[in-house]
């Protein structure tokens, strides 16, 4: 299941979450704007550094942009047309997308980190097992 925490401005103008279950879902992709630890597979975000990218990350989850489910589409679909099976059909796992390749790339981060850090690892799961955070902003006050 791919999760999506914003949408690009032709998501938006084409009826965002609807218009990506219009182009996913036949292919047996689940999508859902709402992050669910045991069903969701990967984050899809513009950047880094969000609360929800650090839930995906601490959830062993994969944090992709946009480009990634382009990619999707791409080996899903046949080069010849409807009668003729995609690259997923012939070689799924020699054509499935990299996930890694599709990391969002380095924003307004105060430490840049390579990508290679954001590889799904189980072993975040309790790093922050004894530890209270309070979040706040300006607008709370």
């Amino acid at each position: 299941m791919l999760t999506f925490v914003s949408f690009t401005k032709a998501e938006n103008a084409n009826g965002g979450i609807e218009f990506l279950r219009q182009r996913l879902e036949p292919l047996d992709v689940k999508i859902t704007e709402d992050f669910f630890a045991q069903y969701t597979t990967h984050l899809v975000v513009s950047k880094r550094n969000t609360p929800k990218g650090l839930l995906a990350l601490t959830s062993a989850k994969y944090l992709v942009t946009s480009a990634y489910v382009a990619a999707i589409e791409r080996v899903t679909t046949s080069a010849t047309g409807l009668d003729e099976p995609s690259p997923l059909e012939e070689d799924f796992d020699a054509h499935w997308p990299e996930a890694m390749e599709y990391v969002p790339d380095v924003a307004k981060e105060p430490v840049v980190r390579p990508a290679e850090l954001y590889k799904p690892d189980p072993e975040r799961a309790n790093i922050f097992s004894g530890y209270t955070f309070i979040f706040a902003n300006e607008n709370q006050y």
